[in-house]
This record gives structure tokens, C-alpha cells and sequence, in this order.
């Protein structure tokens, strides 16, 4: 099993969006993992590519440089946030057993 150094994130939030919500174009604020608590999140990416995740899905949002529109489909929609902090290295694994 591998498992990432722990860290500590700078700012967790949590969002709550009711159905219908959509954030116009922007890109993401920091390299961070998107945790969808309840509904359905869907991105749009700029080359008019969907995807959806729904409750208990996880995405890692590293692309700071591009940028997307989100949207709440099919009801409410519950988020968690957890930026990494800028030196965090996503790839440097701990082994576990």
C-alpha cells in the first residue's frame, strides 16, 4: 500500500451549492483535492469536455494554468476543498503495510 506524506493544507472550505449553480469560467486558485460530499459536480473543461462526479468521489484539481466551468446537476451539491500548500509533491510516497 503506498500512502502520501501527511500535510497541511492552508485553507479548507466547504461549499454548498444549490441545483442549477454554475461558476462561469475560472481557473482553479491552487493545486487541491475536490471532494464531492453530496450531488453531482460537472466540469466543463475549455475544449467543451464534460465530466461528472458524484458523492464520495475525488478529483485532484492541479491544472492552475487552464480553465473550466462547474456546475451543480440533478440537485444541491456539497464540496470540501483542501488546497495543498505550494511546495506540497503530490507524487512522494510512504510505504505502508
Amino acid at each position: 500500500m503506498h500512502a502520501s506524506n501527511g500535510f497541511v493544507s492552508p485553507s479548507v472550505i466547504v461549499v454548498e451549492a444549490p441545483e442549477s449553480t454554475e461558476a462561469g469560467w475560472h481557473g482553479a486558485t491552487a493545486r487541491q483535492l475536490l471532494v464531492i460530499l453530496s450531488g453531482v459536480l460537472e466540469v466543463e473543461m475549455g475544449n467543451g469536455e464534460k465530466k461528472q462526479w458524484g458523492a464520495g468521489e475525488v478529483l485532484l484539481a492541479d491544472d492552475v494554468a487552464g480553465r473550466h466551468l462547474t456546475r451543480a446537476v440533478g440537485g444541491p451539491m456539497r464540496l470540501l476543498f483542501i488546497p495543498f500548500a505550494a511546495d506540497f509533491v503530490i507524487n512522494t510516497w510512504s510505504e505502508k503495510s
